[in-house]
């Protein structure tokens, strides 16, 4: 059972390797759902007082989050919330097409039908959501779906730390996504797109699902950067 100071309130440092990771996972979900802002200052007392922990595992969580590209460290002002920016959503876009495709070719080259079965259940179930293609406004069941299926396609590519550094690309990707207010697909059937994905995967079409894959990835890019929403207006704005 987890420790807690009777005298402070705050987690008890004795288990601060489980802090911290647990502290990391919920800083991290507030980073990529925009609970904290793009260029955020996190400040020690303010993180203390409202994760409920202490300095020790607080400084490690954020320490973790810089590895992942989510916050950083900067001299004479602490830590800070990454900030967006245009050039940031296009050299992200750039990487991950090319990550998420080769992590696909992987996966067709070593997948057996028990991957196979994940890829068609999780377009499955991401297909049944009601009435989702694109044009909704953003909703978290979607995205939680969405994420999925995207995984289901590279799941089999038996990298650990190719999987890893595109878990740590779509949070960054999500932040995107949600600053801009909506799934988007203008001129674009999404369903479509994802329909086509499945075909070529489980044709084991390595070249038409990397070449499918990119382009899904830059339309949505592309999406992002002409929405009509300023997302990336105020994106150094300084927070309590």
């Amino acid at each position: 059972m987890t420790n807690i100071s009777q005298k402070s309130g705050l987690l008890d440092e004795r288990d601060s390797p489980t802090i911290a990771t647990t502290t990391q996972n919920r800083l991290r979900a507030d980073i990529v759902d925009l609970t904290l802002k793009p260029g955020q200052t996190l400040r020690f007392d303010w993180l203390r007082e409202k994760y409920q922990v202490s300095l020790s595992p607080l400084r490690e969580a954020l320490m973790r989050l810089i590895a992942e590209g989510l916050v950083l460290l900067e001299d004479h002002r602490g830590f800070r919330v990454a900030p967006v920016s245009t050039e940031h959503l296009l050299d992200l876009t750039m990487v991950r097409s090319e990550m998420e495709a080769l992590a696909i070719s992987l996966s067709i080259e070593k997948g057996d039908e028990h991957w196979e079965s994940f890829v068609l259940a999780s377009l499955n179930t991401l297909s049944k959501y009601p009435g989702k293609n694109g044009r909704e406004l953003f909703d978290p069941e979607y995205e939680k779906r969405h994420r999925t299926f995207h995984y289901s396609l590279y799941a089999a590519c038996g990298s650990p730390i190719l999987l890893a550094t595109l878990a740590q690309f779509n949070n960054q990707w999500a932040r995107y996504r949600l600053l801009s207010g909506r799934y988007m697909s203008r001129g674009r059937n999404i369903a479509r797109e994802h329909e086509d994905l499945k075909k070529a995967v489980l044709a084991r079409n390595a070249e038409t699902a990397t070449r499918l894959i990119q382009r899904h990835i830059s339309a949505s890019a592309d999406s992002i950067l002409t929405s009509s929403e300023p997302i990336f207006d105020n994106s150094t704005e300084i927070w309590p």
